[in-house]
């Protein structure tokens, strides 16, 4: 006597499963992509304003500071047209401290004060530079 196996699958049970199989596969695909393109966006960012920050320092040192000021207000509007993208793939509070930051240098570039200046404008670029990498990308943080 044979007997018979009944499935739970449907009938089309192997075009079902390469379907649903290739969902997934596309899902995963699309998630790690976005989190490494989001991380290398985000790091480049960073990158390119430090690198500003840092010149806008070496005007303060030949006494520019009307230079300083406008490097560092470009890096503040930079960092404000980017701010919906920036607090949906970052945590809030970094990318607030970060804009606190900018308002503090540029207020010692007004007032020329170098010692608080060069102590706040490093902080910043610190800050800039650790943002990249407060979420490496990682299968982890993918799944």
């Amino acid at each position: 006597m044979v007997s018979t196996v009944s499935s739970d699958l449907p009938q089309d049970k192997g075009g079902v499963i390469i379907k649903r199989l290739c969902a997934a596969v596309f899902a995963l695909f699309l998630i790690l992509s976005s989190t490494l393109l989001s991380s290398w966006w985000v790091s480049s960012l960073t990158h390119d304003l430090s690198e500003q920050l840092e010149v806008a320092h070496e005007l303060t040192q030949k006494d520019d500071w009307e230079g300083a000021l406008e490097i560092t207000v470009a890096v503040s509007e930079t960092w404000q047209e980017n701010d919906f993208l920036l607090h949906a793939i970052m945590r809030h509070t970094e990318i607030d401290q970060i804009w606190i930051t900018t308002q503090m240098v540029m207020e010692y570039i007004k007032l020329e004060e170098m010692d608080q200046y060069a102590a706040a404008n490093r902080h910043l670029i610190t800050q800039l530079e650790l943002l990249g990498e407060v979420e490496p990308p990682s299968l982890h943080n993918v799944l």
